[in-house]
C-alpha cells in the first residue's frame, strides 16, 4: 500500500484547505472526501468533469456513467487499497460517510486513519 498517499489524503482532509461538498467530486472550490483524494493524487483532470462547459461538476452517479469508476480504480490502485475494499464497497463507504451520514472531513479522516492506514503497515 502507498502509506504516504493515504497519509497525504488524511492530512488534506484535516487541513481546512478543502471545503466540503456533497454528492459531487468537486463543485467549484468544494470537494467531497473522494474528490479530495482525487485532487491530492494528481490523477484527476478536473476539466474532463465539467458538464456542457458550465461551472458545475457532474454528480457522482452521472460521472460513473462516463468513466468515474475507471478513474476511481486507478486512484484506489495508487492508494494501494486491497481488493476487499474495491468498488463498490470502498467507494460506497466513503461516499455514504460524506453524502448520507454527513460526516465532516475530520471524522472521515479519523475513520480512514483507523481502518485503512493500519493496512499500509
Amino acid at each position: 500500500m502507498n502509506k504516504q498517499l493515504i497519509e497525504k489524503w488524511i492530512d488534506a482532509l484535516r487541513s481546512g484547505e478543502y471545503k466540503q461538498a456533497r454528492c459531487q467530486l468537486r463543485d467549484g472550490d468544494t470537494f467531497c472526501a473522494l474528490g479530495v483524494a482525487c485532487d491530492i493524487s494528481g490523477m484527476m483532470n478536473w476539466e474532463e468533469y465539467f458538464v456542457n462547459d458550465s461551472s458545475e461538476m457532474m454528480p457522482l452517479d452521472v460521472a460513473a456513467q462516463y468513466g468515474f469508476i475507471a478513474i476511481n480504480e486507478r486512484l484506489k490502485e495508487s492508494l494501494g487499497i486491497p481488493k476487499s475494499y474495491y468498488c463498490p464497497s470502498f467507494q460506497s463507504a466513503v461516499t455514504s460517510l460524506n453524502d448520507e451520514f454527513h460526516l465532516d472531513f475530520d471524522e472521515i479522516a479519523d475513520l480512514i486513519e483507523q481502518h485503512l492506514l493500519p493496512l499500509a503497515g
